[in-house]
């Protein structure tokens, strides 16, 4: 589990960067396993977040950019809608980690 402080969780990322960089078994890992190479420093992440490694800014943007997700059909259901438009939506169990994971990102950058 991450740490509850900004310092703790920069450590914690900073530790990931700096074995990503120079420990090509870890880096081999984080490629093959991203769950489990973010596992080993102490960071766990929720079921179902997909995990993918950019080798540089420009792959980022174009994993982001130019990959849309084939399962999305054009349009979204009505159940989709409403879920995005103040409908209600259980909170799934994993929540809590999901925001917990994306905070330490956020704050880090």
């Amino acid at each position: 589990m991450l740490p509850n402080d900004a310092a703790g969780k920069n450590a914690v990322l900073s530790q990931f960067v700096d074995r990503f960089h120079h420990d090509t078994k870890f880096r081999a890992l984080a490629e093959s396993d991203a769950h489990a190479a973010l596992r080993s420093v102490g960071i766990k992440v929720p079921n179902g977040v997909r995990i993918r490694f950019a080798n540089s800014a420009a792959c980022a943007v174009d994993m982001m950019l130019d990959r849309a997700d084939e399962s999305m059909s054009a349009a979204l259901d009505d159940d989709l809608l409403m879920q995005v438009t103040g409908g209600v939506t259980p909170i799934p169990s994993a929540a809590d980690e999901l925001r917990q994971f994306l905070d330490m990102f956020q704050r880090w950058r």
